[in-house]
């Protein structure tokens, strides 16, 4: 067996399972992969990912692109209120600018597992963790309140040492009830959590991370709740609930759209 066939990077098997390379190389990373299982099976994990979210986003592909969306409007955004996060959207903005109206909010999110710092099992294994433990709790499901939500952001913006801002989903049906300091695996984390008037409870939990300035959006599964996590400059957030794909996937692109503003 050749050695170039013994060193094919991480970076080259998911630009095979994005379909980005060109003939001459597919055929390489295909033949590297009849002779190492292991790779062959982390690709076709992560193709069977990818399907799995296109199918889940594929209405918005027929979506038009939200005027605050647009790649020059986010650009003027970040420029102004947060220049030194702008290399870290850069990837994310040109994404944008080369998806065009189709599928404007899901194409900057697909992408590879985000880089070293903070794995993303690590990550949405916490938000699990950190969901099944505090939305069972009837008198203490958080630590500090809806109504002193301008302290809380504030706490844990100094705690997490960089901006933390608190979505609104109450025009998706879920009020805030409030949020707490947690520890992670890496530093402390945040949890806000939210309700509907049936009772069930979501979750979002923000965590800083270290590392490279990838974007990527993903979804799991794990005892009957869902979760969709992704990166942006230094945090890291993983949306979680009791509740079907379909709703969870809104809820992710209203809490996506606000932090972007």
């Amino acid at each position: 067996m050749s050695k170039e066939t013994r060193t094919i990077a991480e970076e080259q098997l998911h630009a095979y399972v994005d379909g980005q390379l060109a003939a001459e190389d597919r055929q390489k990373i295909e033949e590297h992969l009849r002779h190492h299982p292991a790779d062959a099976a982390r690709v076709n994990e992560w193709q069977r990912q990818n399907e799995a979210i296109q199918a889940l986003f594929a209405p918005i592909g027929e979506e038009t692109v939200p005027e605050r969306l647009r790649p020059a409007v986010l650009a003027r955004k970040k420029t102004s209120r947060h220049g030194r996060r702008w290399p870290a959207m850069a990837a994310a903005l040109l994404l944008l600018a080369l998806g065009g109206a189709g599928g404007w909010l899901a194409r900057p999110l697909f992408g590879p597992p985000a880089p070293a710092g903070i794995q993303q099992a690590s990550l949405v294994e916490e938000a699990f963790n950190a969901h099944r433990i505090y939305t069972v709790e009837v008198l203490h499901p958080v630590e500090v309140t809806a109504n002193e939500k301008a302290h809380l952001a504030k706490w844990l913006s100094k705690r997490l040492r960089d901006p933390v801002r608190i979505p609104t989903l109450d025009g998706e049906g879920f009020a805030l009830m409030g949020g707490r300091l947690l520890p992670a695996s890496n530093g402390p984390a945040a949890q806000f959590m939210y309700e509907d008037k049936n009772g069930r409870r979501i979750t979002l939990y923000t965590v800083r991370r270290d590392g490279g300035n990838q974007t990527a959006f993903r979804y799991a599964r794990e005892n009957g709740i869902n979760a969709f996590y992704w990166i942006d400059g230094p945090l890291a957030y993983a949306l979680a609930g009791e509740v079907n794909r379909a709703t969870l996937q809104r809820l992710a692109r209203s809490v996506y759209a606000q932090l972007e503003e």
